[in-house]
């Protein structure tokens, strides 16, 4: 039985989403690429959290506690994905977890 819906799923070192337009770079790729979900790594976003970009993708992050703009990793996410979402766990700034 072939699956009703091919889910595409990435990852990528983005090196950096704290400089200005990196974010937008990541999220013109996202869609590029049509994928449903993305795990990001060395983010560099600090604390933890959702951001939820203008056509409704979803980021939840997880970073360093501290002002440290060092390391910190992301899940990049579709709404259809957003919706499977049951829940999320930032673990530190190298590890998040998430259950779809």
């Amino acid at each position: 039985m072939a699956p009703q819906h091919k889910l595409r799923i990435g990852a990528w070192n983005v090196r950096t989403m704290y400089e200005d337009g990196r974010t937008e770079q990541v999220l013109g790729e996202f869609r590029r690429l049509r994928l449903d979900i993305l795990g990001i790594s060395e983010s560099r976003w600090t604390g933890e959290g959702e951001e939820i970009m203008e056509n409704g993708e979803h980021v939840i992050y997880s970073g360093r506690p501290d002002n440290l703009h060092h390391l910190g990793v992301a899940v990049m996410m579709n709404l259809k994905a957003r919706r499977s979402l049951i829940d999320w766990k930032p673990v530190n700034s190298r590890l998040i977890t998430a259950r779809f």
